[in-house]
């Protein structure tokens, strides 16, 4: 997923990623959002995956106030089926790690996605500033999946193109990078003119 080690956007994106993974979770504590910069950080620093970033902001998070009904909802449609005891926690709790798993993956997913992005941006604003790609003949791509996790705002997406210099025109309002939605998948690539 990420850009080998050294390379300029890979670099790009632990820089921003020090500076900016997290900001934008504004329902989280500031040290829920220190805990997810320093563990996007290390994604690319050390090529962590998916599935062990969740695992170690899962501990952070905690269930929303939906997910909360939702978890009092659950246990007494369980008491109401007979459980009782440790066997009615231990189901309540097993559902309430769904909650949080479910809620750190959206969370790391489009943080390393913020990041990766916003490298590749910032390494190709670089190597034009430098004269290594022609600005008046350079265009981003955005790259959206029609696929199902994906939302109509990633698929209106797929294919825009803008210079490098100039933000997306997106439904929700002017962006420069993907991801643009909590479920997005979606990538930039740079296209030329022939």
């Amino acid at each position: 997923m990420h850009p080998p080690h050294g390379t300029s956007a890979h670099r790009h994106a632990v820089a921003w990623a020090t500076a900016h993974a997290g900001e934008s979770l504004t329902d989280l504590s500031d040290a829920v959002r220190t805990q997810i910069r320093a563990l996007v950080v290390h994604a690319f620093t050390e090529d962590i995956a998916l599935r062990q970033l969740v695992a170690e902001i899962m501990p952070w998070l905690t269930v929303s106030p939906a997910e909360q009904t939702g978890l009092t909802l659950y246990h007494t449609d369980l008491q109401a089926k007979g459980y009782s005891g440790e066997c009615l926690d231990q189901a309540v709790e097993r559902c309430q790690r769904r909650f949080l798993r479910a809620q750190g993956q959206l969370i790391m997913r489009r943080e390393v996605s913020c990041a990766f992005n916003n490298g590749k941006l910032l390494s190709w604003q670089e190597a034009a500033r430098h004269g290594w790609l022609d600005r008046a003949h350079t265009w981003r791509e955005w790259i959206g999946l029609k696929d199902d996790p994906s939302c109509r705002h990633c698929w209106a997406m797929d294919g825009q193109r803008v210079r490098l210099d100039e933000p997306f025109q997106t439904p929700v309002g002017p962006r420069w990078t993907p991801p643009l939605c909590h479920t997005c998948r979606c990538a930039m690539g740079l296209a030329f003119d022939p």
